[in-house]
């Protein structure tokens, strides 16, 4: 743990990560709603619009990956600050298995594409 980090950092970021998870996730049930009911994306959704938020998604998913990997770090390692939920570990597992399936889409959804 960094000096000085402290349980309401942790908090903080940890609310960060919940609300950034969140959007991530709307975007990508949106994108999956769309694709999924016009088929071959017809003419709802143009397929620029499709790579353009396919890689916000991505880019999305990747940074909060990289801050969750940081975090999980932090707090189980030997310096964690005390009084943190004991919950929270395994809600950062659940957040990092929610975005590698966020990346995972946006990663197929870019390469059918690409052409």
């Amino acid at each position: 743990m960094q000096p000085g980090t402290d349980t309401a950092v942790v908090l903080h970021t940890f609310d960060e990560c919940d609300r950034k998870a969140e959007r991530l996730r709307r975007g990508y049930v949106e994108m999956a709603t769309n694709v999924v009911e016009d088929g071959k994306l017809g003419e709802r959704v143009h397929d620029e619009d499709v790579k353009m938020t396919a890689a916000d998604l991505q880019l999305g998913a990747q940074q909060l990956l990289h801050t969750i990997d940081g975090q999980l770090g932090l707090i189980s390692g030997p310096a964690a600050p005390t009084g943190l939920p004991t919950d929270l570990e395994s809600r950062y597992q659940r957040m990092r298995t929610d975005m590698a399936a966020v990346l995972k889409y946006a990663a197929t959804i870019l390469a059918s594409r690409t052409g």
